[in-house]
This record gives C-alpha cells, sequence and structure tokens, in this order.
C-alpha cells in the first residue's frame, strides 16, 4: 500500500526520469516510517470500532 501511494505522487511530480526507482524508493522509505508507526497506534481502536459494528 505505502508502495502505491508513494509512487503515484512521484511519477506525476517527476515523471519518469532515470533515477525514479531511487526517488521512489526514498519517497516510500518515508512513507513507511511514518505508515507503519501510525498503523500500530490506530490499530486498537479501529479493532473497537469495526468489533461494535459487527457485533
Amino acid at each position: 500500500m505505502t508502495r502505491i501511494v508513494s509512487g503515484l505522487p512521484t511519477t506525476l511530480n517527476v515523471g519518469l526520469p532515470p533515477d525514479f526507482a531511487q526517488r521512489w524508493l526514498r519517497g516510500w522509505l518515508t512513507t513507511w516510517a511514518i505508515a507503519f508507526p501510525v498503523r500500530l497506534a490506530v490499530r486498537p481502536f479501529a479493532q473497537r470500532v469495526v468489533g461494535r459494528l459487527t457485533a
């Protein structure tokens, strides 16, 4: 998911230059470094919400 989220804006902003893979990797690592801790923090809340909605 984070690869897509970082790849689309990278493509839209810089196109497909020769160093695209390096730019995308840098963007993906940054995105992942933010998304993973947020996912860990939000997961318990999301599970409770889903559990209440589906109970």
